[in-house]
């Protein structure tokens, strides 16, 4: 399941056309659920309302309109440390041309910490 969590993650995949047709469902009854100030709620069954923050639900209904429109939608933590193949998936390019821009310092590169003894 963890490498299905991983690839789902950082291989993002073209929706079909039954996720694109939900996805634009679900954006449009966000959009209408939407309070003056942007915020929404949602409530599943008898449990109390959740508020979703004007930020958050932009966020959300930004990325279902990219999914019906058939985009390709991944989700990278800012703060995530990829592999340079996972990186060049991400950016929808092949690793060759990834690992030339990373060569010719045209985008940035850090690696990780690690600790010897």
């Amino acid at each position: 399941m963890k490498d299905a969590v991983e690839r789902a993650r950082y291989v993002p995949e073209k929706p079909s056309p039954e996720e694109m047709a939900s996805a634009a469902m679900v954006a449009t009854v966000l959009k209408n659920a939407r309070a003056d100030d942007g915020a929404m709620e949602i409530r599943a069954g008898d449990s109390a309302p959740v508020r979703v923050e004007p930020a958050i639900a932009d966020k959300l209904i930004d990325m279902l309109g990219r999914v019906s429109n058939g985009d390709m939608v991944g989700f990278v933590p800012a703060d995530s440390m990829v592999t340079s193949y996972q990186a060049a998936s991400i950016i929808n390019v092949s690793h060759d041309f990834s690992s030339n821009c990373l060569k010719a310092a045209k985008l940035s590169i850090s690696r990780p910490v690690t600790c010897t003894e």
